[in-house]
């Protein structure tokens, strides 16, 4: 990614409607942390979402799977880091992102899914944001919902702005003390 100075800043108007989707963790964060840039569904519901920019909520479950489905393409250090620091990271919207297109999904495209992506249906997403400071918590749905920021909500900066870098010198999500321990 490109220095945060070379970058505008992310598209965001507070007091303004998002539609938003929820994910289980640790998906929502690898969105977050620009790790996961293909969001993967078994259904075309999502369509409509093409070319808006959207809030991407960390939803309050945990996918019991993720090893199992990401280790392929994630290093051992991603899957450590997100072990030891997405756990708590529930209940809220972590990231806005542009959804560049909706459509069908081929092998070819797992690596940004992190998952088999063959024969699912995914929204490319791009110009991901998010917040130094973690946001309060909100309740997701299951289908497209509309959030709209807390007031006073700041603006979401670049994660490659170094404000957001973890101490593994990696994208971090949220400073290390609010993501507590597993």
């Amino acid at each position: 990614m490109g220095a945060t100075m070379n970058r505008p800043p992310p598209s965001f108007l507070p007091d303004v409607h998002y539609p938003a989707i929820t994910l289980w963790q640790p998906w929502a964060s690898w969105i977050a942390c620009g790790w996961k840039t293909v969001e993967t569904r078994e259904h075309r519901r999502f369509a409509s979402l093409a070319g808006l920019r959207i809030a991407i909520h960390a939803g309050q479950r945990w996918d019991d799977d993720w090893r199992y489905l990401a280790a392929g393409y994630l290093t051992p250090e991603h899957l450590d880091y997100t072990y030891r620091h997405f756990r708590t990271v529930r209940g809220r919207v972590v990231c806005m992102a542009t959804v560049r297109e909706h459509r069908e999904l081929y092998l070819r495209d797992s690596a940004a899914a992190l998952c088999d992506a063959a024969g699912l249906y995914g929204l490319v997403l791009t110009d991901v944001a998010v917040w130094p400071e973690p946001l309060p918590p909100v309740s997701g749905s299951r289908l497209i919902w509309t959030w709209t920021p807390p007031r006073l909500c700041p603006a979401p900066v670049w994660p490659d702005d170094p404000a957001m870098r973890s101490p593994a010198g990696g994208p971090g999500l949220f400073p290390i003390e609010e993501a507590g321990r597993p």
